[in-house]
């Protein structure tokens, strides 16, 4: 008896990325691909600055010579939106790449996108076939806009929005782009720069797609700011228990959300399973070099910091005894004792910041 084959699922997947984020775009793609079921075929689209370094474009391809479920193209986006303001410091301009997905990808319906700050921990069969055809996005909710969304109300104010009820973190998304397109969403996303929301382009895909935003489960972004930040009670108000569970298990998509990423820091929720990944990257080298760099620059900017603080509290201290001894003379015992133990205290902050530099 002939077993049936079983038909392919091909799901195109965007994402996008500069130079710095090379390596870290790597690891996504690699935990993707390795987590893929077999009959899943993924059609890969890279969003990248016109100044793409060909040596990461090269490395990155080399992706397609060891998996066969995937294809990967690079689309140069010239210098678009690099003259954009931006309000966090550890988000770039290319993040806006993806307000023009619709338009640059008129061949397909739907499609997933990823931010690289991600592992892909699972099959994205489930999520892609989800049916969100009367609607534009599907993404999974943020938490700090749902447990108290009362304390947002400032916020909400500035979106022009009547509710967060069903706002979602921008950083995974399945998107319908046939809609975007027949409801001409894309210029509405360009209009809404104009607005510099507080969380940039997240808050700009929120408002435009308003009333038309599903829910998909907390697996499809885990983020580790979430289980860094909530307890699980405030969690208990936003997800479902069966949510919770895969998420602390890590059974879907681990965002790293949080401007503290595990490759600066292994210690962060979920930091394990990206640097099982990086570890069999051709990256792992210069992603250690580049923690040693950040280190040496962090312990320089400490040692300068120190010896301004020791030289401030030199100064001060020799003022003090100066005036002391005048106080001494004048028989003010209660203000003398205040400069005494100030002193001290000068002299406690200077020794604690000195262990921190040893330890650095």
């Amino acid at each position: 008896m002939k077993v049936k084959s079983q038909r392919k699922c091909v799901i195109p997947v965007v994402l996008a990325s500069d130079n710095n984020y090379a390596p870290y775009l790597y690891v996504t793609l690699l935990s993707m691909l390795a987590n893929a079921n077999k009959n899943t075929f993924y059609k890969i689209f890279i969003l990248v600055p016109n100044a793409f370094a060909m040596d990461n474009t090269s490395r990155i391809n080399q992706l397609q010579n060891l998996f066969q479920n995937c294809d990967i193209t690079f689309i140069d986006m010239k210098n678009c939106f690099e003259n954009v303001k931006l309000r966090i410091k550890h988000i770039t301009y290319i993040t806006y790449y993806r307000l023009l997905i619709p338009e640059l990808f008129t061949n397909f319906d739907k499609c997933v996108y990823l931010d690289i700050d991600t592992v892909v921990n699972c099959d994205l069969q489930d999520m892609y076939n989800t049916d969100i055809e009367n609607c534009y996005i599907a993404g999974v909710k943020t938490p700090n806009y749902h447990v108290n969304p009362e304390r947002l109300e400032k916020f909400r104010t500035k979106l022009g929005l009547p509710d967060l009820k069903q706002y979602v973190n921008a950083g995974i998304l399945l998107l319908n782009l046939k809609k975007l397109r027949e409801d001409n969403v894309v210029p509405k996303f360009l209009e809404l720069m104009g607005k510099n929301f507080p969380t940039q382009d997240q808050d700009i895909i929120n408002v435009a797609c308003y009333n038309h935003i599903k829910h998909l489960p907390f697996k499809f972004n885990i983020s580790n700011f979430t289980f860094s930040n909530y307890s699980y009670e405030h969690l208990s108000k936003v997800y479902s228990d069966d949510e919770l569970s895969d998420a602390q298990a890590a059974r879907g998509i681990v965002h790293y959300s949080d401007k503290i990423k595990p490759w600066k820091n292994p210690n962060v929720p979920f930091a394990d399973l990206w640097w099982n990944f990086a570890r069999k990257s051709p990256y792992y080298e210069a992603i250690l070099y580049n923690n040693i760099l950040n280190l040496s620059s962090k312990e320089s900017v400490f040692t300068t910091l120190h010896t301004k603080i020791n030289k401030l509290a030199d100064s001060l201290i020799s003022g003090f005894y100066k005036h002391t001894k005048l106080l001494n003379n004048n028989t003010n015992k209660n203000i003398a004792l205040l400069q005494v133990d100030t002193i001290n205290t000068i002299r406690d902050v200077r020794l604690r910041l000195e262990n921190q530099c040893q330890t650095l």
